[in-house]
């Protein structure tokens, strides 16, 4: 079985348990590989085990082992066994990734039921333009009368859907597969950030992500050009990933962390401010920290209000469209029976 970032989570906690209950490394390790529970971060650790054992530090071991750690995770890992600190660094690691999971939680419980209406949505939508109104256009055509000028619009926009629906399709699959190149991915990642409320909400959980990510890096000593470096990946959107790398450069050539976020025009003013009270204090991996939590609550504003905004406008326009097939229907069948009469 194939171990995933996901499990990270549960084996990150219970090395920093084992750890922080007095075991070696290299016996919190062996005790994790016989874990059976674990897929396949049970072999994974085995090995690191061996490695250890060996000779090797635990860095070493986790850089030659192939797993789902990443750049953040090793350089987490090596910086605090560099200072000594390592049940300590572990630990914080697990709630790293235990904050992530919470976090994709909360944005996936929040969309899912917009998301859903708005599928059903388009479903009750296209049914009506493909199945319901065609089995009506033979009697009004037939009926020897002028069709209201609605029920005519209505008959055309069912028949544009029907002769060429085809294309919009195409269409949406080559946006869709544009997305998976990265010039494609970016131009989608800047329009999102773009978007008037949406763009806003992904902004406070992006920089949420990364100032998490960067404040403990840097509370493990890891020097800032290179925690900069590492924190960069955490963003998953490429706009703002290139943004983190190109903070990384300012700060590489002298430049204070705050001016450099403000020069890169990417980054809240309220983000900015904060670090520049961290840099002022002395006390900079805090006031990361603060940043993520001030941002995340920011996102977790957003989001309510946005799957708050969502919901009714749905409703109201499948609610709309309903209201007008029927007044559409109405209205022809009232023009034949009046010329009947």
């Amino acid at each position: 079985m194939t171990a995933s970032r996901g499990d990270l989570r549960l084996f990150f906690r219970q090395l920093s348990t084992l750890l922080e209950a007095g075991l070696p490394v290299d016996r919190a390790f062996r005790v994790l590989a016989g874990d059976r529970s674990m897929a396949g971060l049970s072999g994974l650790a085995g090995g690191v085990a061996g490695r250890i054992e060996a000779g090797e530090s635990l860095s070493a071991a986790i850089e030659a082992a192939e797993g789902p750690f990443d750049g953040f995770d090793r350089a987490v890992i090596s910086a605090a066994e560099r200072t000594g600190e390592l049940a300590p660094g572990i630990s914080a690691l697990a709630r790293h990734h235990e904050a992530r999971h919470a976090e994709r939680e909360k944005l996936r419980s929040a969309l899912t039921y917009p998301a859903v209406l708005t599928i059903a949505a388009l479903a009750a939508i296209t049914a009506l333009m493909v199945f319901v109104i065609p089995r009506f256009e033979p009697i009004f055509r037939q009926g020897g009368t002028d069709m209201p000028a609605l029920t005519q619009a209505l008959l055309s926009l069912s028949e544009g859907v029907r002769d060429f629906g085809w294309i919009g399709l195409m269409l949406i699959g080559v946006l869709l597969a544009g997305l998976f190149t990265p010039a494609g991915r970016r131009q989608a990642d800047e329009a999102l950030l773009r978007l008037p409320v949406f763009g806003r909400l992904l902004e406070s959980l992006e920089i949420e992500r990364w100032a998490r990510g960067l404040a403990l890096l840097a509370g493990r000593g890891v020097p800032l050009p290179e925690a900069l470096r590492i924190a960069a990946a955490l963003f998953s959107n490429a706009v703002m990933r290139e943004a983190g790398e190109d903070l990384a450069g300012r700060v590489r050539e002298g430049r204070s962390l705050s001016t450099a976020a403000a020069e890169s025009g990417r980054f809240p003013d309220a983000a900015i401010q904060l670090i520049r009270i961290g840099e002022e204090s002395g006390n900079l991996a805090l006031m990361l920290e603060r940043t993520a939590e001030y941002h995340g609550g920011e996102a977790r504003e957003r989001l309510a209000g946005l799957t708050a905004l969502i919901e009714p406008v749905i409703i109201l326009v499948l609610g709309g469209i309903v209201a007008t097939v029927t007044v559409a229907l109405m209205l022809t069948v009232t023009s034949l029976n009046d010329a009947l009469l």
